[in-house]
């Protein structure tokens, strides 16, 4: 499946928003989804 996630929040800020996307990216790219955030 193929996924797009629209945020204002991403590299190069830290916070919550951030790492929750960062992980769930790397959650569903391990699942075999085309991610791009």
């Amino acid at each position: 499946m193929r996924i797009l996630i629209v945020s204002d929040a991403w590299h190069p800020q830290i916070n919550g928003v951030v790492r929750t996307f960062t992980a769930l990216e790397r959650e569903l790219r391990a699942l075999g989804h085309t991610v791009r955030i």
